[in-house]
């Protein structure tokens, strides 16, 4: 109920303001010209009674008129609400027509619409993404697996070098120091 309130005030609060303001000024106009400053105390306003009475009776129009647009438009909606729901109803029997009619040709029958051949495309896609993404990870793990055994093999080799030209730079030094002794022999 508040919903449909608050849509009645979205949608037609311009027109309710156009028909207020005609009357909000006709009360603006007399309401001028009805409170009087009172003659003996300062800081008081005076109304005449038929005024007073005019004016109540200008507010009770203006609320008529308002309960009046409010019930036209609570009637258009209504309207408008049942015709929808008519329309369901309408589709609802031709969905049922349709599916009974469906099932009295066959025990089971699946009718491919658009949506379903659209829906096994995505499907089908997906998967095929899926399992390409999985190969080039598979791809990508052994050539960094290979990557590492390439590094290990290299890091062995510089170490096994370095310690085959020290032992041969070992035997050299040996081998110029046995010469050395041998020349200072002679």
């Amino acid at each position: 109920m508040l919903k449909l309130i608050a849509l009645n005030l979205v949608l037609f609060w311009p027109f309710a303001i156009a028909e207020q303001s005609s009357v909000v000024s006709k009360i603006s106009l007399e309401s001028d010209s009805i409170f009087k400053p009172a003659s003996n105390s300062t800081g008081y306003l005076v109304v005449k009674e038929s005024d007073l009475y005019n004016w109540i009776q200008v507010w009770n129009d203006s609320l008529e008129n308002n309960q009046r647009l409010i019930e036209n438009q609570r009637s258009i909606y209504q309207l408008k609400i049942d015709s929808v729901q008519k329309g369901a109803k309408v589709f609802q029997g031709e969905a049922e027509f349709i599916s009974a009619k469906a099932e009295s040709s066959s025990g089971f029958t699946i009718i491919p619409s658009w949506f379903n051949w659209v829906g096994l495309f995505f499907v089908i896609y997906g998967s095929w993404v899926t399992i390409r993404f999985y190969s080039q990870y598979r791809k990508f793990k052994m050539q960094i697996g290979q990557l590492k055994e390439l590094d290990s093999q290299f890091a062995d080799h510089k170490r096994s070098s370095i310690e085959r030209e020290r032992k041969l730079m070992r035997e050299l030094i040996d081998t110029r120091n046995q010469l050395e002794s041998e020349l200072k022999k002679q």
